[in-house]
């Protein structure tokens, strides 16, 4: 049952911190640097797996872990 309970306070830091990371990290590999090349990202489908691939791994890995 505790796959169904709400985030804790931690658990909201380390998805908005690894969003940041990941879209950072992403958004430099997959572009040059220009303002073009950075509206080309964002509506690439990898803005889209940052946004919401990140948190559900997130969620199933602490779940995961705490079930153990």
């Amino acid at each position: 049952m505790s796959l169904l309970t709400f985030p804790s306070n931690q658990d909201v830091l380390w998805v908005v911190f690894g969003w940041a990371v990941l879209y950072g990290a992403i958004s430099a590999v997959f572009s040059d640097g220009s303002s073009e090349s950075i509206r080309t990202f964002d509506a690439s489908p990898w803005s889209t797996v940052v946004l919401y691939g990140w948190p559900s791994l997130y969620w199933l890995i602490s779940h995961l872990l705490m079930a153990t």
